[in-house]
């Protein structure tokens, strides 16, 4: 159905073949975002966090950009993966109510020192020309968001938790996709 609906809106749009598939192509990548999204959205209105379900969304999607991470295999799958995933760290920001400064220092010196050693996972070839800029565009803000959440936990403010979830969902994801990039060069 969303490959019909993109389908529609690009020969609307264009009527060059070349085009069309673009357009095509990028109105499905917006649906597959929007879907999630409103369930994530209308789910953090019902659960009185919206503004931390805000941040949450902001801050997983921004880092999720530079580390990459698992991407399912299918739009059906995406969007029904993303949005049970989504609500789930939303669960999580609405009933965990602390976690000691040290422990979410600790994570957050892990995941930093990690991503030097290692960097990110691109998987499209042309941003592996870009590789140095991903790697050093994803520490600045592991750093950043890790400043934030000790600024925001050292005030006793909920918004800390937000911004750690936010890195850890984006994390699991990330190695999610390492280990499967580890198995499928095993398997070679």
């Amino acid at each position: 159905m969303i490959h019909k609906i993109s389908y529609y809106f690009s020969i609307k749009l264009s009527s060059n073949t070349d085009e069309q598939e673009i357009l095509q192509y990028g109105f499905e990548c917006l649906i597959n975002s929007i879907i999630p999204i409103s369930f994530f959205l209308l789910f953090a209105i019902l659960q009185n966090i919206f503004l931390e379900t805000l941040i949450w969304i902001t801050l997983f999607l921004l880092l999720r950009n530079y580390i990459g991470g698992y991407h399912a295999s299918t739009s059906n799958r995406c969007i029904v993966l993303s949005t049970l995933y989504g609500l789930f760290m939303i669960l999580c920001i609405k009933y965990i109510h602390s976690v000691h400064l040290f422990i979410e220092v600790l994570i957050c010196s892990i995941i930093t020192i990690y991503h030097i050693i290692f960097g990110t996972i691109l998987n499209d070839k042309d941003l592996v020309i870009n590789y140095k800029k991903y790697k050093l565009l994803s520490l600045i803000i592991i750093l950043i968001e890790s400043i934030f959440i000790i600024v925001f936990n050292l005030n006793s403010c909920r918004l800390h938790l937000c911004i750690f979830i936010s890195m850890i969902s984006a994390e699991l994801l990330h190695y999610i996709e390492k280990i499967k990039v580890i198995i499928r060069k095993k398997a070679h």
